[in-house]
């Protein structure tokens, strides 16, 4: 099944978050940062679909990089806003958009990296989660 709408992508996500939180201190740190990169790819494309109501899923908007995804997905000028009103959200998006760049260079991730990743996707007031739901 292609996931399409807003609920097969939050559902996706929710997925990728549990799996992320219940690894994240027994599996290997690159394994549960795969599950964050993915999760935050599944929020960013939650939101696109709120917004766009999408009865089958673009080509255009086929990717896994976060950048690429708001730009295509007219999130651009809405993250841009949001990373002027909320500071922390500022630091969290800069580096989940980073993870799509490290995805194949992760020999020796700390953990305690994944744990802030996953923070970013997560924090209550200002995480990418918390965000999206709110445009």
């Amino acid at each position: 099944m292609q996931a399409c709408s807003e609920e097969d992508w939050l559902r996706l996500r929710d997925l990728r978050l549990k799996e992320a939180r219940e690894r994240l201190d027994s599996a290997p740190p690159d394994v549960v940062y795969d599950h964050v990169r993915v999760a935050a790819e599944f929020c960013m494309k939650a939101a696109i679909a709120r917004k766009k109501k999408f009865n089958e899923w673009p080509d255009n908007l086929r990717t896994h990089d976060l950048k690429a995804l708001s730009e295509r997905g007219d999130l651009a000028r809405e993250i841009s806003d949001i990373c002027r009103q909320k500071p922390r959200f500022r630091t969290y998006w800069f580096m989940l958009r980073g993870t799509t760049d490290r995805r194949y260079a992760l020999s020796r991730m700390p953990r305690s990296y994944v744990r802030e990743l996953l923070n970013a996707l997560e924090d209550k007031d200002e995480g990418l989660v918390k965000c999206m739901s709110d445009l």
